[in-house]
């Protein structure tokens, strides 16, 4: 398929295609007239960048998974996939931690809101406020 139906199928814009092509996570083939064509295995490959992306990754570490899967099986390359998959863990668990506290700060905030007792307690829904944009950029987990 082209690039234009092959973007509409996965909701993106062949600009959004072009660009995973110019970092090296897909690799069309060209007919004779230059178009690009795309089967199954590129969708498959688009399929694995976009469940990553949603899941944190970013695009140079979703193209050192997609180029560890082309290696040969190998103890070493388990290892280096096993430990970087740990660490990817390690940050989605921060992550969750993070959002599952903020949620409890949010729900505590809209508690307060629907009973009116927002003005009484401004200064502590700030702080709260305050707290979680910290946390969100020293990446602490201290809420």
């Amino acid at each position: 398929m082209k690039i234009k139906e092959f973007a509409q199928k996965f909701g993106m814009t062949p600009d959004g295609i072009r660009y995973y092509e110019k970092k090296g996570l897909l690799s069309p083939t060209k007919s004779e007239n230059g178009y690009r064509q795309y089967n199954e295995q590129h969708e498959q490959v688009l399929q694995f960048i976009v469940v990553l992306k949603q899941l944190g990754f970013k695009l140079d570490e979703i193209s050192l998974l997609l180029h560890m899967q082309e290696q040969p099986i190998s103890t070493e390359c388990n290892q280096m996939t096993t430990s970087f998959i740990e660490q990817k863990i390690d940050e989605v668990t921060l992550q969750m931690e993070f959002y599952s506290k903020a949620q409890q700060i949010l729900l505590h905030v809209l508690q307060l809101m629907n009973e009116n007792r927002y003005s009484e307690n401004k200064e502590v829904i700030e702080r709260l406020i305050s707290t979680m944009y910290s946390t969100s950029c020293t990446g602490s987990d201290s809420l």
